[in-house]
């Protein structure tokens, strides 16, 4: 109940009805009093009216009620003037109005993403996201993300892959979960009286100083949340592991900014030096995997490619091989080398760490009249969005 709530159930409480006859009953016990005083006043050399007034019943709950309220009104100030205490639901209720994220994880690791932007609409839904990582299976690319459609930099291998992503947040769930600031909280939240979870909040000691939020969950985790006193927004997370009776530093997620997007042009790729783009989006590229298995298939899509090289059928070639444009497949260096025969195609291995599949291959090529066998190693893997479709993705 609020502070003015209980002044008005106070004074219902007191059952004093504003009236005549109630101002007549107050006056003449007044009236009386001081009658009184003035009878007793050669008896008593310090009189005391007051005293003598407030014996009258009615005047006594009338006092009661104005010091009630007074003291009810002076809780009203107090409590107005007192900065609350922080609780994790101001920062769930301050991320309801987030519309843009920019965000560092440190420090860089292989295949994790480095800086991230997201862009949310009004219904707090992901419609632009873009990801940059320093350091993957393919080297250090780019991702960016619009409408159902996400775009690939291959910067080392200077390419740029279209791809269909209806959902990159599914695809990429891990990197989505572990930087969103709304889930970050709402997960601390409900971890609150869990009996495996221990929480510490610390006040800002200081202005311009962070609430610090401590969570330490057994067996060895400790994360430590850094909270904007102003804006209530997450502003840093830490995460730290239990090792020999210390806990050591995991890494953490910096909020650079929010609800500002600096730059409209972040979430378009703009490569410094020409790339090839091919786009994977169209239903037609690559091999269709029908009732085969995937090591059938991917030996099926080599042998495709092979006879589409020595046809010097490009376009065909080039739907097999990430649709890149078929002039460039025409054009690479390897083409002064003639594909005449294919000689026999290996079996194909995993790559545990990709999903992709090497499949070895030996061709007999020609040059200036002259033959000779040369083994090649494809790298074969679905399509992306496309499960029912495989095709080549270097070699």
């Amino acid at each position: 109940m609020r502070p003015a709530d209980n002044i008005n159930e106070l004074i219902k409480k007191l059952q004093l009805k504003a009236s005549a006859e109630l101002d007549k009953r107050v006056h003449d016990d007044i009236s009386a009093a001081l009658t009184k005083s003035e009878k007793t006043k050669s008896v008593q050399p310090e009189p005391n009216i007051w005293r003598t007034i407030m014996k009258s019943p009615i005047i006594k709950l009338t006092a009661a009620a104005v010091i009630i309220i007074a003291v009810a009104i002076s809780v009203t100030i107090l409590d107005k003037s007192v900065t609350p205490a922080y609780a994790i639901e101001q920062t769930i209720e301050a991320n309801r109005g987030l519309r843009f994220i920019h965000l560092k994880c440190e420090p860089s690791t292989h295949g994790s993403v480095d800086e991230i932007w997201a862009q949310f609409d009004d219904n707090r839904q992901l419609t632009n996201l873009r990801m940059n990582f320093s350091d993957t299976v393919d080297g250090p690319k780019d991702v960016v993300w619009h409408e159902g459609k996400a775009e690939v930099w291959f910067k080392a291998k200077k390419r740029i892959a279209v791809l269909r992503e209806k959902d990159i947040l599914a695809k990429s769930k891990m990197y989505y979960e572990s930087f969103d600031p709304k889930r970050i909280v709402e997960k601390l939240y409900q971890a609150q009286g869990s009996e495996n979870v221990q929480i510490k909040i610390q006040e800002s000691s200081a202005e311009g100083e962070p609430i610090i939020i401590t969570m330490t969950k057994k067996p060895d985790l400790r994360i430590v949340y850094m909270v904007d006193p102003e804006t209530k927004l997450l502003q840093q997370e830490e995460s730290y592991k239990l090792k020999d009776g210390e806990y050591i530093f995991l890494g953490r997620i910096r909020y650079l900014d929010y609800n500002n997007p600096a730059d409209s042009e972040i979430f378009v790729l703009k490569p410094a030096a020409a790339v090839i783009r091919f786009d994977q989006t169209a239903h037609d590229i690559g091999l269709a995997k029908g009732d085969m298995s995937d090591e059938e298939s991917a030996v099926k899509l080599v042998r495709q490619f092979v006879e589409a090289a020595i046809a010097q059928d490009y376009t065909k070639a080039s739907k097999l091989l990430a649709n890149i444009p078929a002039g460039w497949v025409e054009e690479q260096p390897y083409q002064q080398e003639q594909v005449v025969r294919l000689i026999s195609v290996g079996k194909p291995k995993l790559n545990a760490e990709t999903g992709s599949l090497s499949v070895p291959c030996q061709v007999e090529v020609e040059k200036d009249g002259q033959t000779s066998v040369q083994s090649i190693v494809f790298c074969v893997q679905q399509v992306y969005g496309q499960s029912g479709r495989w095709l080549i993705i270097n070699f």
